[in-house]
């Protein structure tokens, strides 16, 4: 389903969440916009479940059935709980949140899983569509 110009908008977005949080970090942008950080992990899930999705289709080669958006679904969500997860123990390493911070982490996991499952369902509407 996903080519060349797929993975180009992927690395896109990727430069884009990059840039963006680089310069919240360097100009305060997460005070001045207290859902930014919200934002970001949100479309930051999104892209991840897209790309997991390519990765998935690349690796295995089931035909359209139900049990495969079940497998496809439970393979989304694991990739974009564990990259999220990884994000917000280095977010913890480096000391940009702390540990009392709990709140905070677990409104950025639910953000990662929500953008995820928007990629999904973007995904599935695709896909229904033709």
């Amino acid at each position: 389903m996903f080519g060349l110009r797929f993975f180009k908008t992927i690395a896109i977005l990727l430069t884009f969440i990059a840039l963006i949080h680089r310069f919240a970090l360097s100009s305060a942008l997460y005070v001045l916009i207290p859902n930014l950080d919200t934002f970001l992990h949100g479309l930051a899930g999104f892209t991840l479940a897209l790309m997991a999705v390519s990765l998935f289709e690349k690796m295995y080669d089931i035909t359209v059935t139900t049990h495969y958006y079940l497998k496809l679904l439970i393979f989304v969500l694991v990739v974009v709980i564990v990259v999220a997860v990884g994000w917000e123990v280095f977010e913890k390493m480096i000391g940009f949140t702390s540990y009392l911070d709990f709140a905070d982490t677990v409104i950025d996991l639910l953000a990662g899983v929500a953008g995820g499952l928007i990629g999904y369902g973007l995904y599935r509407f695709i896909q229904w569509g033709k």
